[in-house]
C-alpha cells in the first residue's frame, strides 16, 4: 500500500487541503524521503515473501532465500553508511538523505532477522547436508549420518545424479533404504514437515478468500471440498516420502464423517 500512496501524495495533499483538513507531512521534504525510503524497503520485503510462498520448495531453498536477503540487508546497511544510496531508486531521487538514520534502521532489521530465525542458523549445519550431501563436510555432520555421508561422497555413481535429477529425487530414487537408512530418515523429516506446512498455510488461504461478508461460515458442501482437498494434499506429501506408510496414511482421514 505504500507505494500507491507515494505516487498519488500530491494528489493526496490536494484533496485533503480541499476538504480543510491540510497534512503538513505530506509538504514536509524531510518525511516524504522517509516515506520514499520505506517504499524501496518494503518492496524488497515483498519480493522476499514472495519468493518464500513459491510451491514445491524445499527447506535449504527457504534458508537460501534468507541468508540471501540477510547478505543484501548488510550490504545496503554498508552502502548508507558510505554515503552511496543506488539500491533505493525511490529515495535516491532526494537531496536529503538521512544515510546515517536508514543505516542504524537498516541494522535493526538485521538484528530482528538474526533473532528471529536464529533456530535456522543453529541447523544450518544439517540444511547443508541435505541439500548438497556430495560435498558438505562429513565432520561438520550429525554423528549418526557420518559413516552414510561417507560413502555418498565416495560413491562416483551418486555424485553424478546429483546434477542431474530433482534433489527429493535422488532421496527417493537412487540412495537405497538398506544402505541410506538414517540419511532417508532425517531427509524425509525436513522435507515433509515444511511441504505440509505450506499445504495448511493454502488451506487457510482458500477458506479466507471463500470467506466474505456475505458467506460468514463454511458450511455444507464448500467445507466438505476444502477439507477433502487439503487432506488429499497432506495424503500425496505423506506418500511421497514415506511409501511404507501409503496404505495407513489413507485411513488417517476418514471421509465419509463429513457426509
Amino acid at each position: 500500500m505504500l507505494k500507491p500512496f507515494y505516487e498519488l501524495r500530491n494528489e493526496i495533499a490536494d484533496f485533503i487541503q480541499i476538504k480543510n483538513k491540510p497534512l503538513s507531512e505530506l509538504n514536509d521534504p524531510k518525511r516524504i524521503c522517509d516515506l520514499a525510503f520505506l517504499v524501496d524497503l518494503t518492496g524488497y520485503l515483498n519480493d522476499f515473501n514472495l519468493k518464500l510462498q513459491k510451491q514445491g520448495q524445499l527447506v535449504n531453498d527457504f534458508y537460501s532465500h534468507l541468508k540471501s536477503f540477510q547478505n543484501k540487508i548488510r550490504l545496503w546497511e554498508i552502502q548508507m553508511l558510505s554515503g552511496n544510496s543506488y539500491h533505493f531508486t525511490t529515495s535516491s531521487a532526494y537531496e536529503n538523505i538521512a544515510y546515517a538514520r536508514y543505516a542504524e534502521g537498516l541494522k535493526l532489521l538485521s538484528e530482528q532477522f538474526l533473532n528471529r530465525f536464529s533456530d535456522f542458523k543453529n541447523i544450518e549445519v544439517c540444511f547443508n547436508l541435505i541439500a548438497t550431501p556430495t560435498k558438505s563436510n562429513v565432520q561438520n555432520a550429525p554423528i549418526h549420518l557420518q559413516m552414510e555421508s561417507i560413502e555418498i561422497q565416495e560413491n562416483s555413481h551418486l555424485q553424478s545424479k546429483f546434477e542431474d535429477v530433482e534433489l527429493c529425487d535422488l532421496y527417493k530414487k537412487y540412495l537405497e533404504e538398506d544402505h541410506f537408512t538414517q540419511l532417508r530418515k532425517f531427509a524425509r523429516k525436513l522435507i515433509c514437515a515444511f511441504d505440509s506446512t505450506y499445504k495448511c498455510k493454502q488451506f487457510f488461504q482458500m477458506m479466507k478468500v471463500n470467506k466474505s461478508k456475505h458467506r460468514t461460515r463454511l458450511i455444507g458442501d464448500n467445507w466438505k471440498t476444502l477439507y477433502v482437498f487439503v487432506s488429499v494434499e497432506l495424503i500425496q506429501t505423506s506418500t511421497d516420502y514415506f511409501p511404507k506408510f501409503k496404505r495407513s496414511s489413507v485411513s488417517l482421514f476418514n471421509f465419509r464423517s463429513l457426509e
